[in-house]
């Protein structure tokens, strides 16, 4: 774990054991130390950011499942969308697509010949210019 994803952490505990505005404040301030950091945590520069340093961060979900019988909840975490760049063994070459975290694993790109080598948040939608 990097220096800062350990204070992330740091924060985010104190600031469920503090509740109350100096709780909201350390969050705050978690919130902000990892947005900053996605923002500049790339090798390149280039806003990749390596799988081995950090996932996307995850938000809770519930999906209810019907069926005939029974209504079912389930919760799980789940990433926004992202930019991934995955390696594929079968063909010794990389690909960029797209994928989400779901409980921390790629949704689409775990296992078999693929592995997901970096990612980094989609860019925002293109806005054309009205007259």
């Amino acid at each position: 774990m990097s220096k800062i994803s350990a204070l992330i952490c740091s924060l985010r505990g104190m600031a469920s054991k503090q509740g109350g505005c100096s709780g909201e404040i350390m969050k705050l301030a978690a919130d902000t130390i990892e947005v900053l950091s996605s923002k500049t945590t790339s090798q390149n520069g280039d806003g990749w950011i390596p799988v081995g340093d950090r996932l996307p961060k995850e938000h809770e979900e519930r999906t209810e499942i019907l069926d005939l019988i029974f209504n079912v909840i389930q919760s799980c975490k789940v990433s926004d969308l992202v930019l991934v760049t995955v390696y594929d063994s079968d063909q010794d070459k990389t690909f960029v697509s797209d994928d989400c975290t779901v409980d921390g694993k790629w949704a689409n790109y775990s296992g078999n010949c693929y592995e997901v080598l970096a990612w980094q948040p989609l860019p925002p939608a293109y806005e054309p210019k009205r007259d």
